[in-house]
């Protein structure tokens, strides 16, 4: 099945929306960079979204901070 073929390629996370932003800003010559946070996985499962965003968002924030350094 599809999961099966994903895991045997090593693939981790995949996303579209940014892929849009950053072929603009390519072909604009403007940098770019995509930060997101996954909140769910190919299996599915239970996850407490309110509990969730807390920690992705103190998970950015941390990625941001290093960036900015």
């Amino acid at each position: 099945d599809s999961l099966d073929k994903w895991k045997r390629m090593g693939v981790l996370a995949t996303e579209m929306e940014g892929a849009a932003i950053a072929q603009v800003c390519y072909v604009a010559g403007v940098p770019c960079t995509v930060l997101r946070t996954i909140s769910d996985t190919l299996e599915g499962g239970d996850v407490d979204f309110e509990k969730f965003k807390v920690y992705a968002a103190d998970i950015s924030n941390s990625v941001l901070e290093m960036m900015l350094v």
